[in-house]
């Protein structure tokens, strides 16, 4: 009753076309079982299980092996549906000692999986129903298979996996996640996803609520290069397109298509419960989210870099083209365009950075909608509160940050905010604005350093048009033009905070709106044109 077909080492099974194994009960737990077993090939094999009801547990089930190729087989149908076996493999490889694997010891060496159709892997819940499962696996390739209609993971790797390559499948119709990356005890590194295209993911089994809508998962795992793959969200119980959480080290993620579809929250989250560092994310395209286009969050965080990423949603509930909560950060070079109008969320930043004790955010293109309150939105936020990030630093240079709006000019450009013992230093310039009210704006517990640069007289007037905004005296601005950069008419102005002098607009510049002391005055000699 433990399968109908065990296989002995150095054996090859080739099939012909209409070669089934196949059962229309419950009574063999496997269609084939490899146990122990070295240099076996299995090409073009049938496992079906019944259309309705119980079949196998397991179609292929491998242990403690190593040289095995399974290619060109057809698997459909495997899996109990009863709440009391809750159990469904396509392909399981495992071993009998869940350590890394040793050569002549446990584990499995060398798996290569490839050209193979897995679908309508069955199981009760979500603990069971994955086409693919690796656990105790060193090397491995899992490439060019379709792969579909699982209950629960469509492929998954779970503890003490290395050096395993994932590529160029087809997976689609996942209860919960495409592929998975899960071990339970922080062990294994070095897995390839790449090439592979995923289409509605988080299916969500009846009954189940909760956990790993994704349609990739990384979990405690180290060195994961993520690439050249598309997902694609086709159900609102999607939650991310991709998601990295934990110590989940050394991380790469590039070169991805991710559509939302306004069905999955954000485009890619990472989120570190127990540490995550050094995460590259760059060259993803990134579509109709409904939250985030790429979150990162949590203390653990840190060393993150996010490069020449296309991240573009229309949608109304959209927050944050780019969120990063916490930990040291690169932001550069990426096009961010939330532009929806009338947005009705509070708050809706292109870039948001806080709680990072360090953060370099330079030659962004930004591209943001109206919020729900005209001054509240903006291109670029810095923000930091408490006294454990004192001594931030900050440099948003180089930017471009445009606003989509019903208003001729509204909101803010760029602004940087400490809060109460928050203290926290920044370098502005060479950054440019479009249809924005206040091209640049800084709490009292920000303070500049180097050349603070704004385009026009008018935008001067603005910097300081919030209510924590507070500029030392004789603190200076450069002004690139008197109407716009270039033309002429710029210079370097100083902020006199006890001034009342009548503004002439050009030598005494009055902020916009104010009636209190405080006058702008250009550093001049001789006649003023």
């Amino acid at each position: 009753t433990d399968a109908q077909l065990d296989i002995n080492s150095n054996q090859s099974i080739a099939c012909a076309k209409d070669a089934k194994i196949t059962t229309s009960d419950s009574l063999f737990h496997r269609g084939l079982s490899l146990i122990g077993v070295t240099d076996v090939l299995i090409d073009g094999l049938n496992i079906q299980g019944p259309s309705v009801g119980d079949g196998f547990d397991i179609a292929i089930y491998s242990e403690d092996e190593s040289n095995i190729t399974i290619q060109n087989c057809t698997i459909r149908g495997v899996g109990k549906v009863s709440a009391s076996t809750e159990k469904g493999h396509g392909l399981l490889f495992t071993s009998n000692s869940i350590i890394e694997p040793v050569i002549g010891v446990s584990g499995n060496f060398n798996i290569t999986v490839v050209n193979n159709a897995i679908t309508d892997i069955k199981g009760h819940g979500y603990l069971r129903g994955d086409a693919v499962y690796f656990r105790c696996v060193k090397g491995g390739s899992i490439h060019g298979n379709t792969l579909g209609n699982t209950r629960r993971m469509t492929v998954a790797l779970t503890d003490h996996v290395y050096d395993v390559k994932i590529t160029d499948n087809e997976i689609f119709d996942c209860h919960l996640a495409g592929i998975d990356l899960e071990p339970n005890d922080y062990s294994g590194d070095s897995v390839v996803i790449s090439g592979n295209t995923i289409r509605n993911f988080g299916i969500k089994p009846e009954g189940q609520t909760g956990v790993q809508y994704h349609g990739i998962d990384v979990r405690s795992m180290d060195y994961v290069s993520i690439s050249n793959n598309v997902i694609i969200a086709e159900n609102d119980q999607a939650e991310n397109c991709i998601n990295v959480i934990n110590r989940a080290d050394k991380c790469v993620i590039s070169d991805n298509t991710l559509i939302c579809n306004g069905h999955a929250s954000n485009g890619m989250h990472l989120y570190a419960g127990s540490g995550l560092d050094t995460v590259t994310i760059t060259g993803n395209i990134i579509e109709e989210f409904t939250e985030y286009g790429i979150s990162s969050s949590s203390n653990g965080n840190d060393n993150i870099l996010i490069d020449g990423n296309n991240i573009h949603s229309t949608r109304l509930d959209a927050v944050k083209g780019i969120f990063v909560g916490a930990g040291q950060c690169h932001i550069s070079d990426n096009i961010v365009k939330v532009d929806a109008l009338e947005a009705i969320q509070d708050y809706p930043y292109g870039i948001q950075v806080s709680q990072s004790k360090r953060a370099t955010i330079i030659g962004n293109q930004v591209r943001i909608g109206t919020g729900t309150g005209e001054s509240t939105t903006g291109g670029i936020l810095v923000y930091i509160s408490g006294v454990g990030m004192a001594g931030s630093v900050f440099n948003v240079s180089d930017n471009f940050v445009e606003r989509v709006s019903t208003e001729p000019t509204a909101g803010r450009g760029i602004f940087l905010w400490g809060r109460t013992d928050a203290k926290g230093v920044y370098t502005a310039k060479g950054n440019q604005f479009r249809n924005v009210q206040y091209e640049l704006a800084h709490s009292e517990h920000m303070e500049r350093v180097g050349v603070t640069e704004v385009s026009s007289v008018d935008a001067l007037s603005k910097v300081n048009r919030h209510n924590y905004s507070v500029w030392k005296n004789n603190e200076t601005v450069e002004v690139l033009g008197y109407h716009s950069a270039g033309d002429g008419g710029g210079g370097t102005f100083f902020w006199d905070a006890d001034s009342t002098d009548a503004p002439d607009g050009g030598t005494i510049i009055a902020p916009f709106n104010s009636t209190g002391d405080g006058r702008w005055k250009r550093v001049y000699s001789g006649a003023v044109n």
